[in-house]
């Protein structure tokens, strides 16, 4: 218990600044844009969240195990694995930037119904080696648990960042929104890169000669997990916004978007959490008694969280629609009950999910995303159709709890 306020206390301006810049942002895009923008935005997000989030794979949780098991015998022992996350990254970066950019005006067909933003498209894909970098950083500071210098260079990337979007948005409207987007993990990338030139373990000779197949294979496994896991979500959410747009019109898209625009920001924060406190003491727990006893833990603080954000959300939903984003927007206030608790059941599944990770049940770990990824666009389908905008919010409902009844059901019977 006091490691984990010794940890909450290090992460808590993470926390509040990680909020806060969501929260700005959101607030900035819908005054100047409106619920368009807003959901112009939303497609971005999403390419940028499928594009970054297979790149940076082999960087996620295989990077955070590996050095929190090896990191006490130093940083020798941990190269290999930051070696072979380094290749794995490389050899991503080229099969997901070149086709990006020959598809560019397809995929901005897809995602705006018309090919002119190809060139936002083709600016994603060039920035997403500089952008890849602060993913990789922060798995090593994470697996190290050196929170302090973690959350204080997350903290002030994440402000240089949603200062420059803003900026852009202020002088050039709906163009500076979608290229501050673009940007976006850019600017981390590179304020990462200039805080830890003079890190003991930023040294050629930790990433590169000492991996071998065995490395690369095992942080391949964390990989296709990741790389499953950032597909599925982001492109069943890109679907069911097309469909609303194509069903109800770009402005009621933009409604149910800043309804889920909470949920992300939300989740987002809950991900930090359980990324910093929950994994690393998982990767290291050896059976299923170690394991569920750090359950338990996690769940005992989890649970409260989850139902005060809940009912609070949910009495106060139509004062938090207006106060983040405008009266433009209070027909959102309609769907974040229903977002909550999808929310609810997401969050809760994370306390079985991520041992299953820890331990790379990739196989029960992929089909439990795909899973996922049908139940959420195939109810969208026919809810969308039957109820209009809060079928998307019902179908992100129902696909989280099977999801939940899944997970939880895999726990018991993984072979931990």
């Amino acid at each position: 218990m006091k490691r984990f306020f010794t940890i909450l206390a290090s992460t808590g301006l993470l926390t509040l600044v990680r909020l806060s810049s969501g929260f700005i942002i959101a607030k900035i895009v819908a005054t100047y844009t409106g619920p368009s923008g807003l959901a112009m935005l939303g497609q971005l997000q999403g390419l940028i969240a499928i594009l970054f989030g297979i790149v940076t794979a082999p960087l996620g949780s295989g990077v955070v195990k590996y050095t929190a098991e090896y990191i006490a015998d130093g940083y020798e022992a941990c190269a290999p694995w930051w070696e072979a996350s380094l290749k794995w990254l490389m050899l991503l970066l080229v099969m997901v930037v070149i086709p990006t950019l020959v598809l560019s005006g397809f995929i901005s067909e897809i995602l705006f119904e018309s090919s002119g933003f190809y060139w936002l498209v083709c600016l994603v894909a060039i920035l997403l080696p500089l952008a890849s970098i602060s993913a990789l950083f922060v798995s090593i500071y994470n697996g190290m648990q050196d929170y302090k210098r973690y959350t204080i260079l997350s903290s002030l990337s994440l402000v240089c960042a949603t200062i420059s979007i803003i900026t852009l948005t202020i002088y050039f409207g709906l163009y500076g929104v979608l290229v501050g987007a673009s940007i976006f993990s850019a600017v981390s990338g590179a304020f990462f890169i200039c805080a830890s030139l003079r890190q003991p373990w930023f040294k050629i000779k930790f990433w590169w000669g000492r991996a071998n197949q065995s490395h690369f294979k095992q942080i391949g496994g964390f990989a296709l997990m990741s790389i499953v896991g950032a597909i599925c979500l982001p492109t069943s959410i890109v679907i069911v916004r097309s469909m609303l747009i194509s069903y109800t019109g770009l402005e009621a898209a933009g409604h149910w978007q800043a309804a889920y625009k909470i949920s992300e920001v939300y989740q987002a924060v809950i991900t930090v959490a359980v990324g910093t406190f929950y994994l690393p003491p998982l990767a290291s727990a050896r059976g299923r008694k170690e394991i569920f006893n750090q359950l338990l833990i996690f769940a005992k603080l989890l649970f409260p969280v989850v139902v005060m954000v809940f009912v609070f959300g949910s009495i106060f939903r139509d004062q938090i629609v207006v106060l983040l984003f405008s009266k433009e927007f209070d027909v959102a206030a309609d769907f974040v009950m229903l977002q909550l608790l999808g929310d609810a059941a997401k969050i809760i599944s994370s306390l079985f999910v991520y041992p299953i990770i820890a331990k790379k049940g990739v196989r029960v770990f992929v089909v439990g995303e795909l899973l996922y990824f049908l139940a959420i666009t195939m109810s969208s389908y026919f809810f969308i159709r039957s109820f209009g905008v809060s079928g998307a919010s019902l179908a992100y409902v129902m696909g989280s709890f099977i999801y939940l009844i899944y997970v939880a059901y895999s726990y018991k019977v993984f072979d931990f």
